[in-house]
């Protein structure tokens, strides 16, 4: 099958290294051009330390390269899901199968992945999900997802294209229920973490999963998802136990970033420490291609904003709710009393 991943992360560079070695021709495209010859000269993806690409994958900056595919995998961050199916739209009338593995909703209209790409490109999409971290995927680590479309038909074709013996993929009619899963179990993990912070025991931890689930569930099936659904692959038990963040994740470098967050934003501001976090965060995402100059980029901004602002962007400055209601509904009356004086 020849297959296109739209999205050259993490999680899109394991499952092309999972297609390609389950046979198929796989071209994996990134939204920069310097990125996708960065891939094909290296072999290597910075969100995978020590995997190495296989020999035969095809890297693309051009769009066009879903042209007459079979497949197109849409594994692009969700706040790109929309513009990449739009820029893709146009070359997609002859792919019989569109599939969605970004896990999350649309900030501001509360969309699904899978819906952001079908109302971009008037197509029924597929959609992939299921506790999945990609660099276990990219080791060939045991792993089990459930593929979710309306359309039986699809779902088991996707099913076949990715299945092995190391991947077993599963199939449901519940698109919502998969989707809504993946992404609101989320805050059942966030929690999980407090109560672990917060030196509490097992106890306090199966009542969270326990609730928390049920109130997932819930708020699932007035979306239209199915209640057993977030009992399986969806991962809102799993989400509980995964070892991701520790400790030792925050290295010299996490450091540093987070420094650079609070300096950048301003000392004495909270407002100005979320903006930069903010402006941080989607900024590796656009110079992956420097990712080795990232530490070098990080001191000169220091040091600028030492020299020409050293009390941060927004200083001292922070929100207040209190003087936004204030201003709103007294400046304009001491503005006209000023007047009548």
């Amino acid at each position: 099958m020849q297959v296109t991943i739209a999205g050259s992360g993490g999680w899109g560079t394991a499952l092309a290294i999972l297609l390609h070695e389950n046979g198929h021709d796989v071209t994996l495209w990134s939204h920069f051009e310097t990125e996708s010859k960065q891939l094909a000269e290296t072999h290597q993806n910075p969100y995978l330390p020590g995997v190495t690409l296989p020999e035969g994958l095809h890297y693309s900056a051009d769009p066009a390269c879903a042209q007459g595919r079979e497949m197109v995998v849409f594994a692009t961050p969700s706040f790109a899901v929309r513009t990449t199916a739009r820029a893709f739209a146009p070359y997609l009338a002859e792919t019989p199968l569109l599939v969605s593995v970004t896990k999350g909703i649309e900030e501001g209209t509360g969309y699904r992945m899978s819906e952001l790409v079908s109302q971009e490109t008037g197509r029924t999409v597929v959609a992939l999900s299921g506790p999945s971290h990609a660099e276990e995927v990219s080791r060939g680590i045991p792993t089990g997802v459930v593929v979710a479309c309306p359309e039986r038909e699809l779902a088991e074709r996707v099913q076949n294209a990715f299945m092995c013996s190391r991947f077993r993929v599963y199939t449901s009619p519940d698109t919502a229920g998969i989707e809504l899963g993946a992404a609101l179990k989320n805050v059942i993990a966030l929690c999980a973490g407090v109560c672990d912070g917060m030196g509490y025991g097992d106890n306090t931890k199966a009542l969270l999963m326990t609730r928390g689930l049920a109130e997932v569930a819930r708020l699932g099936m007035a979306l239209g998802a199915h209640r057993e659904t977030f009992a399986g692959l969806a991962g809102g038990l799993y989400a509980c136990y995964i070892g991701v963040l520790n400790p030792s994740t925050f290295g010299f470098m996490k450091s540093i970033e987070i420094l650079v967050m609070v300096v950048l934003g301003g000392m004495g501001s909270m407002l100005g420490s979320i903006l930069s976090a903010t402006v941080l965060t989607i900024l590796p995402e656009a110079t992956r291609s420097f990712d080795s100059y990232r530490m070098v980029i990080y001191s000169l901004v220091l040091i600028l904003m030492m020299i020409f602002r050293p009390g941060g962007l927004l200083g001292s400055y922070d929100f207040s709710m209190s003087r936004l209601v204030e201003r709103v509904l007294f400046g304009k009356k001491k503005k006209e009393g000023a007047d009548h004086e």
